[in-house]
């Protein structure tokens, strides 16, 4: 996805974690109900496996980015089910960052399928989803954790609120997320949780 722009207030994100979803982060201020969203999945895929019957098993780190169509304001940034690979370094974006709400470009991902299943359950008109197959790296650091897309360059950073921070090319193009400003208590459940589903450091 490509950041357009962003607003000069940033939001106020509610960061939360535990032992099911390592890593939570809503933007209520930015979801408003009923309005129709986009869902990006953000896959790294470690390695796969196939299964009887043909079905393939894919051991992957994925990160769920929830926008809002209209507006192109995030809504929600997930980490789905846990880290597979990661290691310990501690990367600081402060130094190239901005402080802002990131306006991204939903116009690029209008050829979305349309994702029946999400639309019944969750009453949105439309809730589109997108995969975006991406071999990224996990950095742990001094209570940070951050996702780099491998092979793809850094110039600046959009500070989004105190919990996140949005990385991304001379393009504007994303090429990163890095999470921040977790409360003692919320790190250790964080690493916990991702320990309990095999987390492996290099």
């Amino acid at each position: 996805m490509i950041i357009k722009s962003w607003h000069g207030v940033s939001p106020v994100g509610v960061l939360q974690t535990d032992l099911y979803i390592p890593i939570s982060l809503e933007f209520p201020l930015d979801s408003v109900q009923g309005r129709p969203r986009i869902r990006c999945f953000y896959k790294s895929i470690e390695s796969e496996r196939l299964l009887p019957g043909g079905h393939v098993a894919q051991k992957a780190t994925m990160l769920e980015l929830v926008v809002e169509e209209g507006s192109g304001l995030l809504c929600r940034l997930v980490l789905v089910g846990g880290v597979v690979r990661a290691r310990y370094e501690d990367f600081d974006p402060e130094p190239i960052a901005v402080v802002g709400d990131p306006v991204f470009d939903v116009d690029l991902t209008c050829g979305a399928r349309l994702n029946q299943r999400d639309r019944k359950m969750s009453g949105i008109p439309e809730y589109r989803s997108v995969d975006q197959f991406e071999r990224f790296e996990a950095l742990f650091g001094d209570q940070r954790v951050s996702f780099l897309f491998e092979g793809r360059s850094i110039e600046t950073a959009v500070r989004v609120g105190d919990h996140l921070f949005v990385l991304l090319d001379s393009d504007r193009e994303v090429t990163g997320f890095q999470f921040t400003g977790f409360t003692d208590e919320q790190w250790d459940q964080m690493i916990e949780a991702n320990v309990e589903r095999g987390m492996i450091f290099d």
